[in-house]
């Protein structure tokens, strides 16, 4: 199975989750995400999250900030492995 891990951190996030100076928002509960059935985030022309991934965030801060670490799959298939050792041990999307 191949995949690449990284982080990220998102400044200036408001509560209501839309980000200073940038547009659309992110989820500020934290928690598990995962790319749709055929990849990306499951807007139809959206190239926010493309690929087949799975992310966890931290809630936001009081400093406007959520971290993420995202790993990312070539493949759908490395993907749908990767969701099932997951969902194994309990942990599923929240």
């Amino acid at each position: 199975m191949k995949m690449d891990i990284s982080k990220r951190t998102t400044c200036g996030v408001r509560e209501d989750g839309t980000i200073e100076g940038r547009p659309g928002s992110v989820t500020v509960e934290g928690g598990i995400r995962m790319a749709y059935r055929e990849g990306g985030c499951g807007l139809i022309g959206c190239n926010c999250s493309p690929g087949f991934w799975i992310s966890r965030s931290t809630p936001r801060n009081e400093k406007g900030e959520i971290e993420t670490t995202i790993i990312r799959f070539n493949s759908k298939n490395d993907f749908e492995d990767a969701k099932k050792l997951l969902e194994a041990v309990g942990i599923k999307e929240e």
